[in-house]
């Protein structure tokens, strides 16, 4: 809807109109809004701004892990190719081997957190290949397993916009993930 402006005329009439009115005590200032010439114009009434609920916030969507090269939400062609064929610089390792679920997880969160505060943006996470203690020899292991689902938690989901599982054995140990942070506002 167009917004009108009142005329000098119809300013004067509304001076007129309001000369005897006096605010409530205890109240600001009083709001008025002028009389509108042509009632059929008018199709809402005028939005207070304290009428308005605020938007709830929405948190960003979660990380998505990525098999395969291409198309990745957040991210611009280039990055994303660049991120599946591991031709990115990675800005910080974590090296999970030895540890516990307990200690890999709590690392994974305080090294996330440390890559945001500091502005980092991509970041290798070594599981190592593992194997599940009394699994066959296919089955990967736990902290390659759980790392993604980790990932994909609050609080550090919010701020990761890829998680990329590292292919080539000639860029670093197997079974790693690359992650690849939201700029910080």
């Amino acid at each position: 809807m167009k917004r009108r402006f009142l005329s000098e005329a119809e300013r004067a009439l509304w001076r007129e109109a309001m000369k005897d009115v006096a605010p409530v005590a205890g109240d600001a200032a009083p709001r008025h809004t002028p009389p509108v010439a042509n009632r059929k114009k008018q199709t809402m009434p005028p939005k207070a701004a304290s009428a308005t609920p605020a938007k709830p916030h929405r948190p960003p969507p979660a990380p998505i892990v990525h098999e395969a090269p291409g198309f990745i939400p957040g991210l611009d062609g280039r990055t994303a190719r660049r991120l599946a064929r591991g031709d990115v610089a990675v800005d910080a390792t974590l090296d999970l081997h030895g540890m516990r679920q307990e200690e890999a997880h709590g690392a994974l969160i305080r090294f996330i957190g440390a890559m945001s505060a500091a502005g980092l943006r991509c970041g290798l996470v070594v599981t190592g290949k593992g194997r599940a203690s009394g699994a066959s020899e296919g089955t990967p292991g736990i902290l390659r397993a759980m790392v993604p689902q980790w990932l994909r938690q609050n609080p550090i989901a919010e701020r990761i916009i890829a998680i990329v599982p590292k292919r080539d054995s000639t860029l670093g140990p197997p079974g790693a993930y690359y992650v690849y942070l939201r700029r910080r506002r």
